[in-house]
């Protein structure tokens, strides 16, 4: 694989033709997944772009989230 610039280009070996991808963001560079990710719950509604009614600074995974929020939309 070679990188130009901020593009990734591989050759397929079977086909012979290249391939071109995106370059990494922000979350991919912070190794960012989440699914194991906590967050308080502001954190996680600020990033669905949801109001929520919580003053908690506790980091809960994103499943906690959607369980302990999900019917406040």
């Amino acid at each position: 694989m070679a990188t130009f610039g901020n593009v990734n280009i591989a050759k397929n070996e079977i086909t012979g033709k290249f391939i071109k991808s995106e370059p990494p963001n922000r979350k991919y560079l912070d190794n960012y997944d989440k699914a194991f990710a906590k967050k308080t719950p502001s954190e996680w509604a600020s990033d669905l772009e949801m109001t929520i009614e919580s003053d908690s600074t506790d980091k809960i995974s994103y499943k906690e989230f959607l369980e302990q929020f999900k019917d406040d939309e």
